[in-house]
């Protein structure tokens, strides 16, 4: 009975996902309507060492450079799912993440990325001239300059899913998945787990994935939600359990790690690789969740996608005979 009414109310809605760096549009009801993601080398001036969780270096380059004012206002904001995220620090495209300091030279082109919804591309004018030099700890200095400025719209977002590929996800910093996340919406039923300490699944769980990106878009985008039929909650819901059964990892390689943020915060996620094979769930669903899957690739996974978690690259491969 479930399975059938879950194939119901996804089957006969339709919906245009909406990726994710910060792009937007107006709040309430309207939500965003478009998606940015801002490309940043930051050059040492002197060999130095960055922190196991190096997006700590970024956070701190948002508050130094007067430009970025657009997303610390967004961090101070009371907002529970912050519409940004950032990615940690990157060296010849390897993310510099782990449980220590780790040692960068003078020189090198240390990349990452901001994503964020905006009213209008105009809001982010003043982030196109960024070219400055900023001090991020006691004599560590870094040129900040910005490589590429994308700005797409949502109808656009996609990452050609299709039947006869499958889909790989790298993992490139600790995914914080709430084991929570696939708790029926019931009254009663979220009274009784809001009780147990909040845990994080340590496997590439479909599930989980799937149910928060669908979360993620109904709020970032409730004049588009992914059903019209049901409220928010149960699309996440009935999405994720769909998303179990038709989503299925045929491989993987991740491992849990633990990460030191600060004295009271040391999260433990899970980084690495999965490959995904797509059941046929017809064409208006493939449809449905390669813009979701898409929008990973803005906005990250989880929780802590603005202090850089979560981090994803997502896209399809041919499938292996």
């Amino acid at each position: 009975m479930v399975y059938v009414g879950v194939c119901a109310f996804l089957g006969g809605v339709d919906c245009v996902l909406c990726v994710v760096v910060l792009v937007s549009v107006d709040r309430g009801d309207e939500g965003y309507c478009y998606v940015a993601r801002f490309r940043f080398c930051a050059v040492p001036l002197v060999s130095m060492s960055v922190p196991g969780m190096s997006s700590k270096v970024v956070k701190t380059v948002i508050y130094l450079v007067p430009e970025l004012g657009i997303v610390r206002r967004l961090y101070e904001s009371r907002d529970r799912v912050k519409p940004f995220a950032i990615t940690p620090l990157f060296l010849d495209g390897k993310p510099l993440v782990g449980s220590n300091p780790i040692r960068v030279e003078k020189g090198s082109c240390l990349e990452f990325s901001i994503s964020m919804a905006i009213r209008s591309p105009d809001d982010v004018a003043d982030v196109q001239s960024i070219d400055r030099v900023v001090e991020v700890g006691p004599g560590k200095k870094l040129r900040v300059y910005l490589k590429e400025l994308e700005i797409v719209s949502p109808d656009s977002l996609s990452i050609g899913l299709s039947l006869d590929r499958v889909v790989r996800i790298r993992f490139l910093s600790p995914a914080l998945l709430s084991t929570k996340l696939m708790a029926p919406p019931l009254p009663h039923f979220l009274k009784r787990v809001s009780s147990i300490r909040e845990r994080y699944v340590l496997y590439p769980s479909s599930a989980h994935i799937c149910c928060y990106l669908t979360k993620l878009w109904n709020k970032l985008f409730p004049h588009r939600p992914i059903s019209r039929k049901v409220s928010p909650e149960w699309a996440a819901y009935f999405m994720g359990r769909l998303c179990e059964v038709a989503m299925i990892a045929i491989d993987y390689g991740t491992r849990p790690i633990t990460v030191f943020w600060d004295v009271k915060r040391k999260p433990r996620g899970f980084v690495g690789w999965a490959l995904y094979e797509i059941g046929d769930i017809g064409k208006k669903l493939v449809s449905k969740l390669d813009k979701l899957l898409a929008l990973a690739n803005y906005m990250g996974i989880g929780k802590s996608r603005s202090i850089g978690f979560g981090a994803v690259c997502v896209e399809t491969v041919p499938k292996k005979e």
